[in-house]
């Protein structure tokens, strides 16, 4: 059994990606470009013909410049770091 990860970073990318974070490589808050954005489920519901967006944070340290991958609209709130 693996345990939880209650920090934000890993624990949003494990509900992006459906795996744990020792899988999807999102481990601390600081490395938020290390999740494979080709397994998200943004990504599949985005292929699959759905209209994706995202409202407020995404990820603790990523650059809110950077547009958040597979979403076809977007507001990003500046991350507390």
């Amino acid at each position: 059994m693996c345990p939880g990860t209650p920090l934000c970073a890993p624990s949003r990318a494990s509900i992006m990606s459906g795996r744990y974070a020792r899988h999807h490589g999102v481990l601390d808050t600081r490395h938020p470009y290390r999740l494979d954005q080709h397994t998200t489920v943004q990504r599949q519901l985005h292929d699959a013909g759905y209209r994706t967006g995202l409202f407020g944070k995404y990820l603790d340290y990523w650059h809110t410049g950077d547009n958040p991958p597979h979403f076809d609209e977007w507001l990003l709130q500046e991350p507390v770091s």
